[in-house]
């Protein structure tokens, strides 16, 4: 029983240290952070200024605890917590085309042919002027599945038709009309 006791917290141990050492190799890969308290995460990013607040969440739905670190500048990110104790993350968010990246190489800018590549198969996307405006939905591709949200803006002016909270049926044409190109990213953990 002891050697299986020591066994466990050697594997959690060494989970706690392959994940502080994948943050150190890479501080700006957002799935890096997951499983991270503040402090963990604050003494990898300690040159970074940091906003501290609480807010209404997506559709005003309930108060959320957040941290934003670089506050106002192109590495931006924001953490919403899982409680005021910010030991757990609910939910990362970045919008700015900084340094930040997920591990699939999704960044901010990413377009849709790039997107559509990376996923092994073309993405879908759901209509704009809505709260969840541009959410891409990876349609069973490799990118399914990873608690990773981007989404679309595009690059001009959106068609009245567009302007819909349901997944968008458009020709290639069409898209690559609407020139659209990922501006926020959600990494979700809830």
């Amino acid at each position: 029983m002891k050697k299986l006791l020591l066994l466990i917290m050697v594997m959690v141990l060494a989970g706690c240290g392959s994940k502080k050492n994948a943050l150190e190799k890479a501080p700006f890969v957002v799935e890096n952070l997951k499983n991270l308290d503040y402090e963990t995460i604050k003494a990898s990013h300690a040159e970074a200024p940091v906003e501290e607040g609480q807010s209404m969440g997506m559709e005003g739905s309930e108060m959320q605890t957040y941290t934003t670190f670089y506050p106002n500048t192109k590495d931006e990110l924001t953490i919403i917590w899982d409680g005021e104790e910010r030991n757990k993350i609910n939910e990362i968010m970045f919008s700015s085309n900084g340094r930040w990246t997920s591990e699939s190489g999704i960044r901010i800018g990413s377009t849709y042919k790039e997107l559509s590549a990376l996923n092994g198969k073309p993405v879908k996307f759901y209509g704009f002027g809505w709260d969840y405006s541009g959410a891409v939905d990876f349609d069973g591709g490799k990118l399914d599945n990873q608690n990773i949200h981007p989404f679309f803006s595009p690059g001009g002016t959106v068609p009245n038709e567009y302007n819909r909270d349901s997944i968008i049926d458009a020709s290639e044409e069409e898209i690559e009309n609407l020139n659209l190109s990922v501006t926020k990213i959600i990494l979700n953990y809830e």
